[in-house]
């Protein structure tokens, strides 16, 4: 999966290539929901801009090459 992360501005603010989705791998311990092997965490800053960021994923099945796009929007604040 490929996942892009744009700040308040539209800008983007991170940008996360060729991760590993979840495949052929043991259940996550304790309960957990996990859909990938690769995870990004999401730290901010005292100067980073406040306001809604948009993460956009796109899911890619090398086998059919197929591909689905997720998106979703966090609103940061102090």
């Amino acid at each position: 999966m490929d996942i892009k992360i744009y700040q308040p501005d539209g800008k983007i603010y991170a940008k996360f290539y060729d991760m590993e989705v979840w495949g052929n791998k043991p259940i996550p311990p304790n309960n957990s929901l996990g859909l990938s092997v690769d995870f990004i965490r999401f730290i901010m800053e005292a100067d980073e801009q406040m306001g809604i960021y948009k993460m956009d994923v796109i899911v890619t099945d090398h086998f059919d090459n197929k591909k689905i796009k997720l998106s979703k929007s966090f609103n940061v604040y102090k």
